[in-house]
């Protein structure tokens, strides 16, 4: 459950609302989606080092474009939950 919960409060709290508010004051959704990215992992560099940061930093920016092209928070939402799901379970699995 927390993982589903993550998921849903990640999107809308680091992509979904920082990106549009950001566009709606830059005019730029470039802008919001660049901050919102840097600011997400900034904010959780301390807990994953610079090893979790890289695959985190890769995350990031594939998150960010799905929500730039599709501009769809729930897109986002399933994106999110496909990785967490092969990192989770999928790729334990295989060692």
């Amino acid at each position: 459950m927390i993982v589903v919960t993550a998921v849903v409060t990640e999107e809308i709290l680091w992509r979904g609302y920082p990106i549009e508010r950001l566009t709606e004051v830059t005019g730029n959704v470039w802008i919001g989606a660049v901050v919102s990215g840097t600011v997400f992992l900034a904010v959780h560099f301390p807990a994953w080092g610079i090893v979790g940061a890289i695959p985190q930093a890769v995350f990031t920016l594939v998150i960010v474009g799905v929500y730039v092209w599709s501009r769809n928070v729930v897109a986002c939402m399933l994106t999110h939950g496909v990785i967490n799901v092969v990192m989770i379970l999928v790729l334990p699995a295989l060692h």
